[in-house]
């Protein structure tokens, strides 16, 4: 073979004396590899396949069956990382009905991922023996699930409460504009939360709850008596004021583990590296590429955490 000048597109072209036949050497791996990485760059990136389309004098539908045979590789898998010592932080993504993706990241990275079919107790317990190493303190939102997970799996680990889902709890079940008075301070007492930095700042805060929690327990403890009975003879009762009751006792659930921070400023007090960082960004991706079945939303899923690490 001999060289025997360049394509239009600047190809080196080679010449076989023998077979009179001139041929462009093929370099299948390389394509492959620059279509992988085209495709990673169109679902996890901006480019639409109009813009990818355009840029290379193709259609849509011939840049579409580029990538078709790419839906079919096997799912990237996290990469190990250690987090000995380290904060990590988790959270789950709901990607369709009954199928969420549980994430954990550290301050500079993500540490790992699972897909699950909910966000039990099990669920949670196999992503965090999906991590490598102990944590030294672990930021979550406060389901149940995944409480009693970190706990078995990380019993000495430190434990921070999300104070935005607490927030965010309390808000729907009193709404943003609550109509009795008991509502509407426990309202205020929690958007102070924000305002909590040191030991002196969370004494205050807890007085001022406890405090609350003292003027409205009669209140609280009121109930609406029915004109129905029981089978036993007894008129119906229940509690007037539930969604109060339901507030109140979010509260004391998240009250052990509200503060960690306070006597260790470098945990975080909310998830928002995680909500924030990547479920946010990964709920815009699979709105626009809606209309992806589960385990093609769950490849998006995957190179996108991958891209992370």
């Amino acid at each position: 073979m001999q060289r025997y000048g360049r394509t239009a597109a600047g190809t080196s072209r080679w010449y076989c004396p023998n077979c009179r036949v001139s041929a462009v050497r093929q370099r299948p791996d390389s394509t492959l590899r620059h279509l992988r990485r085209l495709f990673v760059s169109w679902l996890t990136g901006v480019n639409t396949l109009t813009t990818i389309a355009r840029h290379f004098g193709a259609t849509r539908k011939a840049v579409t069956e580029w990538f078709e045979p790419l839906w079919n590789d096997p799912l990237p898998l996290p990469r190990r990382v250690v987090v000995d010592g380290q904060i990590l932080i988790v959270d789950g993504v709901r990607l369709a009905r009954r199928a969420w993706v549980l994430v954990g990241r550290t301050l500079a990275r993500v540490a790992s991922w699972i897909f699950t079919d909910g966000e039990s107790t099990v669920a949670w317990t196999s992503f965090t023996r999906s991590i490598v190493g102990m944590p030294w303190a672990v930021v979550l939102d406060g389901r149940a699930g995944l409480l009693a997970a970190v706990r078995h799996t990380w019993p000495e680990a430190l434990i921070q409460r999300c104070h935005f889902h607490l927030q965010k709890g309390a808000r729907i079940l009193l709404t943003r504009n609550p109509t009795l008075l008991a509502g509407q301070v426990i309202y205020a007492i929690l958007a102070d939360l924000k305002f909590v930095h040191t030991r002196r700042q969370k004494r205050r805060w807890l007085r001022r709850y406890r405090r609350w929690e003292r003027r409205s327990a009669a209140f609280l403890d009121e109930r609406t008596i029915s004109t129905q009975r029981t089978p036993t003879g007894r008129l119906k009762s229940w509690f007037t004021h539930k969604k109060l009751r339901a507030a109140r006792s979010l509260i004391q659930n998240a009250l052990p583990h509200l503060f960690t921070y306070v006597r260790h400023p470098e945990i975080p007090r909310t998830t928002n590296h995680v909500e924030g960082g990547l479920n946010s960004r990964l709920g815009e991706l699979i709105r626009r590429h809606r209309g992806l079945p589960l385990t093609r939303k769950q490849r998006l899923a995957a190179l996108f955490f991958t891209s992370k690490q």
